[in-house]
């Protein structure tokens, strides 16, 4: 899959009615909320090294990363395919270690919860920057992708998958309780 279909994906998958704070909101919380669990499963393998990383959860949760930061480029009437192709930045972050990027994640994610938060609740207009941040941040999750061991086509692809699957009729309240692409837990 590439960013041009999965750009396409997102809109359709993620159809609600989202305007506003809200939009942003969720935005920014949905960033935080998924590279917070992303780097925990890295903090799990490189730290307390009871097993190793898993895969599969960790996929999920970079293409999780990734669905939220496309929804604020789409909120901001920017481009997911262009931000994923923008290579400038990946040439510096391939180098970066899984701990480094995850930092680098972790702070990309901090500047754009507080560009959102000052649009929010101080009504500062949305800047090019928070864009840049958005960018960075898909970036980053390339590297992390790459350096997992993944394609960042298969993220984009497995990410779809799963949301179709829980979302067969796009987006609802429902849908997103049931969870239906998880195994019951017990």
């Amino acid at each position: 899959m590439d960013a041009a279909q999965y750009e396409r994906e997102e809109v359709i998958i993620g159809q609600r009615d989202l305007a506003g704070h809200s939009a942003w909101s969720l935005t920014a919380m949905g960033l935080a909320g998924e590279a917070g669990e992303a780097i925990d499963l890295l903090k799990k393998a490189i730290h307390h090294r009871a097993k190793p990383l898993d895969r599969d959860k960790y996929m999920k949760e970079l293409g999780d990363v990734l669905w939220y930061a496309a929804l604020g480029l789409r909120l901001g009437e920017w481009s997911f395919a262009e931000a994923a192709s923008r290579t400038e930045y990946l040439a510096n972050v391939r180098a970066l270690g899984a701990e480094r990027l995850a930092f680098q994640l972790s702070g990309g994610v901090g500047e754009i919860c507080r560009l959102i938060d000052d649009h929010i609740y101080k009504g500062k207009p949305l800047s090019v920057y928070l864009r840049e941040c958005l960018i960075a941040v898909v970036t980053l999750v390339r590297a992390m992708s790459e350096r997992a061991g993944f394609v960042f086509e298969d993220v984009m692809q497995a990410n779809v998958e799963k949301l179709r699957a829980r979302h067969p009729n796009g987006w609802s309240p429902e849908s997103q309780a049931a969870k239906a692409d998880e195994a019951p837990r017990g």
